[in-house]
């Protein structure tokens, strides 16, 4: 399980600035680098994210928040 912090807008980090909340997750593992990680969104279940243009989505959800041709290329 790896440890990593969110964001008030649930992005994905792996060091705390001081105002993150941590939360543990199964999702990604500690061989996953870290520039893929912090390209995510992740929200936690029973809680709602708003986008910009009002649209709700309710956790949980992991999804890619930047490029993901460029996350795919960090991947590999």
């Amino acid at each position: 399980m790896l440890k990593l912090y969110l964001d008030s807008n649930y992005m994905c980090h792996l060091t705390n600035s001081g105002t993150y909340r941590t939360y543990y997750t199964d999702f990604f593992d500690e061989n996953t680098p870290e520039e893929y990680i912090e390209g995510f969104r992740l929200v936690p279940p029973n809680e709602v994210w708003t986008r910009s243009d009002g649209v709700k989505f309710n956790g949980l959800m992991v999804t890619c928040a930047v490029n993901s041709d460029g996350l795919e290329r960090v991947k590999r």
